[in-house]
C-alpha cells in the first residue's frame, strides 16, 4: 500500500516537473501558437515580429481597396489610408502571441485545446474622413437665389431664380464601420436640391406689372444734402417684397437717422420750426409711402402715423407723414393675399412710390 502510494507520489511529481518544463519552454518561446487564425491563416510558428509584418502587408492590401462615394451623378474613391483607417498590428500579433499563456495552467492548455479567431485591431481617425466628406459638401453647395423684380425705365425686369443645392454627410459617417472590412464598396451621399422663393414662375404669376396703388411728389434738386437722404431711403425701400399679413415699419427698414448711417444734415421741422439736422428730406419718402398706403384702400391698415407740425410744400394736409427714429414711424400692415412689389425711385427732383401687384 505503502509502495503504491510513494508510486503515484512520485508520478505526480514527475508530471509536475514535465508540465513545469513544457509551460517554461512555451513561456520562453518566441512562437506564436498553433491554432490563432487571423483572417483565415493560422499565424502558429511565427515570431511576433513575423506575424505584424504579415499583418500589416495584409492590411495593406486591405486598405488599398478604395470606397467610392457616388454625389449628384458623379464619384470619387478614397482608399482606407486617406480616410484615416489604419491596424494596430504590433497590438494584435501580441494578442496572438498570448495565446495560450496567460491565467492559470488549465486556462492555458485549455485555450490550446480550441481554435482563436483574432479580431483586427481597426484605428480610425474620423477626422480625416470628415475632411474629404465636408470637402465634398462644400464643391457641391449652391447657394438658392430667389428671382428678383427691378424697375428699370417703368417696366419690370426679373433676374430669373437659381435653385441651390446641399450635401448630407452625417448619414455617411453614421455608415462608415470602424471595422474597413464591413463598409460597402459603394456609398450614396445624400444630396438635396432647394428651390428658391420667390421663383421665377412666382413673380410672373403675382402680376407685378400692374399698378394697384402709387404716389408722386416732387424735391429740389438744389438742395444736394436734402436730396442725397431722400434718395438713401428710397433705395432701401425699393424692390421690397411685401407679403400678406406683413407688418411695414418705415424705421426699422430705413435704420437710425444718423451720420454713422450714412445720413447728412439737412432742413427738418421740429415743434414748428424748420432746424438743420441728420436725415432731413427722409420724410417726404415716409409722406409719399404714406399717400400711396391711402390710395391703397383696404388693402391696407394704418397702425401708426404722425403729421407734421408745419405744412409741406409737396402734399396737401393730412397726406404726410413725419419720422423720427425711436419716437415717431410710420406703420402699416398689408391685408391683401396676394405679394406686393414696391418700388421707390428718386431721380431729378421726381419721388415716386408704386405698390405694384394684385392687392385684393
Amino acid at each position: 500500500m505503502k509502495r503504491g502510494l510513494k508510486i503515484i507520489a512520485v508520478n505526480l511529481v514527475l508530471m509536475f516537473v514535465i508540465i513545469t518544463v513544457i509551460e517554461n519552454v512555451i513561456a520562453e518561446s518566441p512562437y506564436i501558437l498553433s491554432n490563432v487564425v487571423w483572417q483565415g491563416k493560422d499565424l502558429g510558428g511565427m515570431t511576433m515580429n513575423t506575424a505584424a509584418s504579415y499583418m500589416e502587408k495584409t492590411i495593406d492590401g486591405i486598405l488599398a481597396k478604395p470606397i467610392t462615394f457616388s454625389l449628384n451623378g458623379n464619384t470619387y474613391s478614397y482608399n482606407g489610408y486617406e480616410l484615416g483607417y489604419m491596424a494596430d498590428t504590433k497590438k494584435m500579433a501580441e494578442k496572438a502571441w498570448l495565446w495560450g499563456r496567460h491565467g492559470v495552467f488549465w486556462q492555458r492548455w485549455r485555450e490550446r485545446g480550441s481554435f482563436e479567431v483574432l479580431k483586427t485591431d481597426w484605428v480610425w481617425h474620423k477626422n480625416a474622413a470628415v475632411k474629404i466628406l465636408n470637402d465634398l459638401a462644400k464643391n457641391n453647395y449652391r447657394e438658392a437665389l430667389p428671382a428678383e423684380a427691378r424697375l428699370i425705365n417703368g417696366e419690370i425686369k426679373i433676374t430669373a431664380a437659381q435653385n441651390g443645392s446641399f450635401v448630407d454627410i452625417y448619414p455617411v459617417l453614421m455608415m462608415l464601420e470602424k471595422d474597413y472590412n464591413q463598409n460597402p464598396a459603394m456609398i450614396e451621399i445624400p444630396f438635396y436640391k432647394v428651390l428658391p422663393y420667390p421663383s421665377t414662375e412666382n413673380i410672373q404669376y403675382w402680376g407685378w406689372q400692374n399698378i394697384c396703388a402709387t404716389c408722386t411728389t416732387y424735391y429740389n434738386t438744389n438742395s444736394l444734402n436734402r436730396s442725397y437722404n431722400l434718395g438713401k431711403a428710397a433705395n432701401v425701400l425699393n424692390s421690397l417684397i411685401i407679403y400678406s399679413g406683413a407688418v411695414i415699419s418705415f424705421n426699422d427698414l430705413t435704420g437710425e437717422k444718423s451720420a454713422a448711417m450714412g445720413y447728412k444734415k439737412a432742413p427738418i421741422i421740429v415743434d414748428g420750426k424748420l432746424t438743420d439736422d441728420y436725415g432731413g428730406g427722409v420724410c417726404q419718402v415716409a409722406s409719399t409711402l404714406y399717400s400711396a398706403v391711402l390710395q391703397g384702400g383696404d388693402a391696407f391698415k394704418v397702425i401708426e402715423r404722425y403729421p407734421h407740425s408745419l405744412s409741406v410744400n409737396y402734399l396737401p394736409k393730412g397726406m404726410d407723414a413725419t419720422v423720427s427714429y425711436g419716437y415717431k414711424d410710420l406703420v402699416f400692415q398689408y391685408l391683401g393675399k396676394s405679394p406686393l412689389l414696391l418700388t421707390v425711385t428718386a431721380q431729378n427732383g421726381v419721388l415716386r412710390v408704386e405698390f405694384r401687384g394684385i392687392s385684393k
